[in-house]
């Protein structure tokens, strides 16, 4: 979906990098956790490391919810 700007231009709504359907979201937002998790799995640091985790299960977190939200 594309939207005109005040200035003319099209802005496209899906040029954010938010997918278009619920389950696009939900694997975008899984994948990211993912991610967090390899780099986790990596960090030497302790602090790091449980950020990190918060970070995925944050996104995992999202991912659930943006599967189930109306």
């Amino acid at each position: 979906m594309s939207r005109t700007r005040a200035s003319g231009e099209i802005a496209d709504t899906h040029a954010r990098g938010n997918p278009r359907s619920r389950a696009e979201r939900a694997s975008h937002y899984r994948d990211y956790a993912a991610q967090f998790r390899v780099l986790a799995d990596d960090e030497q640091s302790k602090a790091r490391r449980a950020k990190l985790a918060e970070l995925a299960q944050l996104y995992d977190e999202l991912a659930v919810r943006a599967k189930t939200k109306p």
